[in-house]
């Protein structure tokens, strides 16, 4: 059960960035016409296998049944999630259209997550450490 719960957070993560991209592609970017522009279709379902992807290597680094610590795994996700803010900030440009940002959202949020998840696991490891207990 507690392995469903877990497939069904990551499917509802990819979700909540697919609707995300489905507003974002409205934003043809910097162009003389933009009531012209034709709607990315294509783009966003590239978008979608783009987010999909994402979304299954985070899975993978992070799913609970895979042997070793949770906390190597933790640190895993974080640093992949560094390396992808850190790419997303020298590879985005301004007035580019609104499929180009959801990559950055993605790896904004995803570290973001995982930091506020990072830190609450060392808060409690230095609390049980402050009051002696296992």
């Amino acid at each position: 059960m507690k392995n469903r719960l877990y497939e069904l957070g990551f499917a509802l993560y990819w979700l909540l960035f697919a609707v995300l991209a489905v507003f974002a592609a409205q934003s043809p970017g910097f162009v003389r016409h933009p009531e012209l522009a034709p709607y990315p279709l294509r783009g966003l379902f590239i978008m979608w296998v783009i987010l999909a992807a994402l979304v299954a290597a985070f899975y993978f680094i992070l799913r609970p049944a895979l042997g070793g610590g949770s906390s190597a795994r933790l640190s895993a996700g974080l640093a992949l999630s560094v390396a992808m803010v850190t790419a997303s900030f020298f590879t985005m440009v301004t007035d580019m259209p609104g499929l180009y940002y959801v990559p950055h959202y993605f790896s904004l949020v995803t570290f973001l997550v995982l930091g506020v998840v990072s830190a609450v696991r060392v808060g409690r490891r230095l609390r049980r450490k402050a009051s002696g207990a296992p």
